[in-house]
């Protein structure tokens, strides 16, 4: 009996992943119903900032910052259920115990 309990709930757990991910899907006309505060190059002009496409579905342009060795970084759970990270560690960098590092 509980080893069916344990599928039928393993069941709709992955039912409901699958569900709320088809309603998260960027679609072709998704950015025609975002609002964005869009960054210029005006407010993004310190050292390791670009402005790229970010934000939801990369609907808006934001400003972006590339991380060095040693600095803080958002670690990955952090991150969830809120809009994606508009920093990152550099390339040959990862993100480890919420620090850049080789």
């Amino acid at each position: 009996m509980l080893k069916k309990n344990a599928i039928v709930i393993l069941l709709v757990v992955l039912l409901t992943v699958s569900s709320i991910n088809c309603l998260l899907v960027c679609k072709k006309d998704t950015c025609d119903h975002v609002k964005c505060e869009n960054a210029t190059q005006e407010n993004c002009n310190k050292p390791n900032q670009d402005l790229r496409k970010g934000g939801f579905c990369e609907c808006c342009t934001v400003c972006f910052t590339t991380l060095a060795e040693n600095e803080d970084c958002p670690q990955l759970l952090s991150t969830i259920g809120g809009p994606p990270p508009t920093v990152a560690c550099g390339e040959g960098l990862k993100c480890a115990n919420g620090k850049c590092i080789k």
